[in-house]
């Protein structure tokens, strides 16, 4: 076997020594991976980008085929796109669909752009996304989410799964995510209001649990995240569960208080009246304080809530 000194410095000559070697297997995959496919992307990069040299595409193509051809997913995913771009569809698809059997998420977004795209098969799409999405993809997931919003690929729309996987995105930091996912769900929230009216946490416990099959304190996290983002009718829900007690070992009325003020402080006429018995029974530790309560339950009567037009006219009248 040669030494170190001896096996080769450029991986042009990298067949040449494999096959004089007659290393094992194990050795000969390891040497591939660790020295011979980093040597080839980056070389593909500066030629295909024409990084201290001048732009080759041929040359690049050259040796990101010579990569795929020692198994990196990276050279593949590269060359489905590049042939895409090209029209030569067949040799795209080729390459992603041997990309996607690592299961690589950058892989598997790209055949599904290729299934959207360009032979139009859009169930296909949505799979591959899916597959994508659920290996944290921020690209696919957001794909996945549009999909299911305007019904591309599924049987019909599913908004409730769509807007999971906008929030997915959007945690992830995608700024486009989080605005589609506050549109959605504005867009949710006016329907259900307009339908049903405003039916509370018992309402909107029943939204989450739909969504993945959450347990109960899967659908606590994903509110909490849904709340910290702005979302008035998850910070209601928190404040109501913590206020109830959940499945916790009891109610905790400051942690309630502290969701009230925030879902109040986004204009919903719920909270507010709730701030209004927390000033004026003095819950959760609060000082029994009439005039804040007063102010509370004004501000949510100003926006409808009958309960705190009721109290107004029974118990604060001049």
């Amino acid at each position: 076997m040669k030494s170190q000194a001896e096996q080769p410095n450029d991986f042009n000559n990298y067949t040449e020594y494999m096959s004089t070697a007659k290393l094992p297997e194990s050795v000969v995959r390891a040497f591939t991976q660790q020295r011979i496919i980093p040597k080839l992307l980056e070389q593909g990069r500066r030629s295909f980008w024409g990084v201290q040299q001048e732009k080759n595409d041929a040359k690049a193509v050259g040796l990101y085929m010579q990569a795929a051809k020692c198994g990196s997913t990276e050279a593949m995913c590269f060359l489905g796109w590049y042939f895409q771009q090209e029209n030569n569809t067949e040799l795209a698809l080729n390459y992603l669909k041997e990309a996607v059997k690592e299961n690589d998420k950058e892989a598997c977004t790209l055949l599904a752009n290729y299934y959207l795209n360009v032979t139009k098969q859009k169930s296909k799409a949505v799979y591959w996304y899916t597959r994508a999405a659920k290996q944290g993809h921020i690209p696919a997931q957001h794909a996945l989410a549009s999909c299911l919003e305007y019904g591309i690929g599924v049987p019909k729309k599913d908004e409730k799964n769509a807007l999971y996987w906008f929030w997915r995105a959007a945690v992830a930091g995608s700024h486009e995510a989080q605005a589609r996912y506050r549109h959605l769900k504005e867009k949710m929230d006016s329907r259900e209001e307009a339908e049903h009216g405003k039916g509370g946490a018992a309402a909107y416990e029943r939204f989450c649990r739909k969504i993945d099959g959450l347990t109960e304190n899967q659908a606590r996290a994903y509110c909490q995240n849904l709340a910290a983002m702005g979302s008035t009718h998850a910070q209601f829900w928190l404040a109501e569960y913590y206020f109830k007690g959940g499945s916790l070992s009891g109610p905790n009325q400051k942690e309630a208080m502290t969701w009230y003020k925030e879902a109040a402080a986004g204009g919903d006429d719920r909270a507010q009246a709730k701030l209004g018995d927390y000033y004026r029974f003095g819950m959760g530790g609060v000082t029994p304080d009439m005039n804040q309560a007063k102010s509370w339950y004004e501000r949510a009567a100003s926006k409808g809530n009958e309960r705190a037009s009721y109290i107004l006219n029974t118990y604060f009248k001049e």
